[in-house]
């Protein structure tokens, strides 16, 4: 017993040892055996319990936001008064078919919940297409022209909403995230060559106008059928989720996916902001700087090649035969200079020779340690010539050291295209509108187009 209390020179560190021994299996027999060890969830007690933190909603816990924080108006209903007091907020998901459980699944969910210490729970997904049984709802939506809605998922997430109000826990509904619309359904035109309807319209859905109007109707539907208005368990709403114009920009999607009639309409928007902000083209050029278009080209048109490889070139194509099983093969142009702080260009088209090719990565990078990449894209080439274009901003010059490199294992693809240019930089002299600074490029112009209702906050065709 010394020697015990000689190790343990506090109650913490006794009680550790004591948690530790315990912890061990009994061996009998050369068999562990460990003792069980079961969660009743629908009976917390005790230290992991805290259901105390929660209470019922009511009209004083309705939510409003000010100065970047959530608050409850308090007794007297009013926000921005002396008994608004501050709320945080810990949430879980429900995705899809989990938002329509029967009242009694939903009255267990919610006890559960709070039991947990949460207070706050996402309605996600509510949107995607209906599944096979209409009893059994994984939809808000029926079968019906978009957007006819479900009576039975209606009753249910409204049993599910109104337990969990009940237990203290609010709701965040996304409106917009899964369904996908219908051309041929939705009274919407077709792309070209059958291509596939963006994942969820997104981001077409940020400022066609037909789209634009199915959302309202939607969103009008399903609040009306909820009867969400002044209700208290409702602290957000999220109008489209993981998707803008923006998103599509960054991740390099916006020219693949806004084709055809949607670019000439997201052109149309464009042109009108601009012309709303300058009067006319050449008021537009001047604010702008004045350029025309990129500057001049920067490859040098000589390939390498580092690694085995049949490399062919004709008649400004290039055709590259990839042994397979040798490892990366890459091959590149090198030696041009970009400057600090610059916007730059880079194009390239693409296609397999035969049949489907094995993805290539496309990089613009630096030719010498440390390797550092400014733009890169996986290419995973068609037997379509196929454009790919990357704009970035230089963060670092690189004085006679750029690199335009494919890298591929296998298979053969043929190059055309391929270029990298500076864009033309443009600004303002001060303007007398301007409250920011002493400058305003045309990033800002976009930004501010991009932001105006019905956009969703995106970016514009980076021009």
């Amino acid at each position: 017993m010394s020697s015990l209390r000689a190790k343990c020179s506090t109650r913490l560190g006794c009680g550790l040892l004591v948690v530790l021994v315990a912890a061990l299996p009994v061996v009998a027999g050369g068999a562990p055996e460990y003792d069980p060890f079961a969660v009743d969830q629908d009976h917390l007690q005790g230290a992991p319990d805290f259901g105390f933190l929660n209470a019922p909603l009511t009209a004083a816990d309705r939510v409003v936001a000010r100065d970047g924080h959530f608050y409850r108006v308090g007794d007297d209903l009013q926000p921005g008064t002396a008994d608004d007091s501050r709320v945080r907020f810990f949430g879980v998901n429900l995705v899809a078919g989990a938002n329509f459980p029967t009242v009694e699944d939903a009255g267990r969910l919610a006890r559960r919940l709070r039991h947990l210490g949460l207070n706050l729970v996402r309605l996600h997904s509510l949107d995607g297409l209906p599944g096979p049984d209409p009893e059994h709802p994984e939809s808000l939506l029926s079968d019906g022209p978009y957007p006819s809605l479900n009576p039975i998922a209606v009753v249910r997430l409204r049993q599910l909403i109104d337990a969990l109000g009940s237990e203290g826990l609010y709701v965040a509904i996304d409106l917009h995230a899964s369904y996908p619309f219908q051309p041929a359904i939705d009274g919407l035109p077709g792309l070209a060559d059958g291509a596939a309807w963006p994942d969820a319209g997104k981001p077409l859905n940020s400022f066609y106008p037909r789209v634009l109007d199915l959302q309202d109707s939607y969103v009008r539907a399903v609040f009306d059928a909820l009867h969400m208005r002044d209700d208290p368990s409702l602290a957000m709403v999220e109008v489209s989720n993981e998707g803008s114009l923006l998103w599509a920009w960054q991740t390099r999607q916006l020219d693949r996916l806004v084709v055809g009639p949607y670019r000439a309409e997201l052109q149309s928007q464009w042109d009108a902001f601009l012309r709303q902000q300058y009067g006319d083209t050449a008021t537009t050029s001047a604010a702008w700087g004045g350029a025309t278009g990129p500057g001049p080209e920067l490859l040098p048109s000589r390939w390498i090649a580092d690694g085995r490889v049949d490399m062919q070139s004709r008649d400004n194509v290039l055709t590259l035969r990839l042994p397979p099983a040798i490892g990366p093969v890459i091959v590149r142009q090198a030696g041009f200079s970009l400057d600090a702080g610059a916007t730059y260009v880079a194009e390239v088209q693409a296609r397999a020779e035969a049949g489907a090719g094995q993805p290539i990565q496309w990089e613009v990078k630096e030719d010498q340690a440390p390797w550092r990449v400014l733009a890169s894209q996986t290419i995973e080439p068609t037997p379509d010539w196929t454009a790919y274009r990357l704009s970035f901003e230089a963060p670092f010059a690189l004085d006679g050291s750029g690199r335009f490199s494919v890298t591929g294992t296998g298979g053969a693809v043929q190059l055309r295209g391929w270029s990298v240019r500076m864009l033309p930089t443009a600004g303002l002299a001060p303007p007398r509108h301007n409250p920011v600074g002493p400058a305003r490029d045309r990033h800002t112009d976009v930004l501010r187009w991009a932001a105006e209702p019905g956009r969703a906050g995106g970016d514009g065709l980076s021009r």
